[in-house]
């Protein structure tokens, strides 16, 4: 069991400036919103890569001007890059069909399912929600804690020899050119 000043409790806080249009005008409100992940716990040198479906976002016809994140722990106060590093945080709306259940702690792309459709920018002009389907959110969280860690830029890079890995989360082995990246790098 992990000390409790080691083990850490954190969250990403999103910021998003968001504009916001009626169906009667076109001179949309402007207004910023905080949102606040579900929570993930990290110990030194562990790493969370999670999909989280059906997030709190908003629905319906917006527009996001601008998007911060950042990790915070559970005062919300905010975890210094030096010592959780974000490697990245994806964001992406997809429909899906009504009545199915996502799997936890997956992708939706991954699980390549006709049951889910991701939806891409298409510009001002977006698609209808086909029949049968809701429109839904989808947050990619990948952290690395790099407290206590002597290659702290080996960490933040994935390399597989740090991390002892040689097949992917899938258990498919990796090929003896690649060094380090996502696949090296998962929950």
């Amino acid at each position: 069991m992990w000390h409790r000043g080691w083990l850490w409790s954190l969250a990403i806080l999103l910021l998003a400036a968001l504009s916001a249009e009626s169906s009667q005008t076109l001179t949309g409100k402007e207004k910023s919103v905080v949102f606040l992940s579900p929570e993930f716990v990290l110990g030194p040198g562990s790493v969370v890569n999670r999909y989280y479906q059906n997030v709190n976002l908003p629905r319906g016809h917006i527009a996001l001007k601008n998007f911060n994140a950042e990790v915070v722990d559970e005062a919300r106060l905010p975890v210094p890059l030096q010592e959780t590093y974000l490697h990245h945080w994806v964001i992406e709306r997809y429909y899906q069909r009504k009545g199915v259940e996502a799997p936890e702690h997956s992708s939706i792309k991954e699980a390549r399912n006709p049951e889910f459709i991701t939806v891409r920018n298409s510009g001002i002009c977006q698609n209808e929600i086909p029949d049968g389907y809701e429109e839904k959110w989808l947050l990619n969280i990948h952290a690395i804690d790099t407290r206590g860690m002597e290659d702290r830029l080996g960490c933040t890079e994935c390399r597989c020899d740090l991390y002892n890995v040689t097949k992917d989360e899938y258990g498919d082995p990796l090929s003896s050119d690649y060094k380090g990246g996502l696949r090296c790098c998962y929950d």
